[in-house]
């Protein structure tokens, strides 16, 4: 808040504005940690879903004899465990997004740009090129 808006308040006016615009940075860094979870969330799908198509497929490559899994089993559920991640990934960046948005119009207060979504951003281009890979060994 800049001297310029708070010079025609009196004192008990200006406290109060003061602690509105603490209580949405508050608000804010709460959807910022909201949205970093959902990326460790995703992130965490995303990895356990690549390792175990990379693991089982090496597996069902190094067994002689009869197979044990079938043989797409792996890259499906790769495929299933990275889409889940991707897909919870961009709902929840949807939602900090869209929560911002209300919040800025709400307060009338801009806000630096999210780390956290630029952070959702390139995970989730990184979750497509591993579903992309896996796709193409299907």
């Amino acid at each position: 808040m800049t001297a310029a808006s708070t010079q025609n308040l009196d004192p008990k006016t200006e406290m109060v504005k003061e602690r509105t615009d603490w209580s949405a940075v508050n608000t804010r860094f709460a959807s910022e940690r909201t949205l970093m979870a959902v990326v460790r969330t995703s992130l965490s799908l995303i990895s356990f879903g690549f390792t175990i198509y990379k693991v089982f497929e090496a597996l069902r490559h190094a067994m002689e004899g009869p197979r044990v899994l079938p043989e797409h089993a792996p890259q499906r559920l790769g495929l299933t465990l990275v889409t889940i991640g991707i897909v919870i990934l961009v709902a929840g960046s949807y939602q900090h997004w869209f929560f911002m948005k209300e919040l800025r119009k709400e307060t009338n207060q801009k806000f630096p740009r999210s780390v956290s979504l630029l952070t959702a951003i390139l995970l989730g281009l990184t979750g497509m090129v591993l579903f992309m890979m896996i796709l193409a060994h299907l």
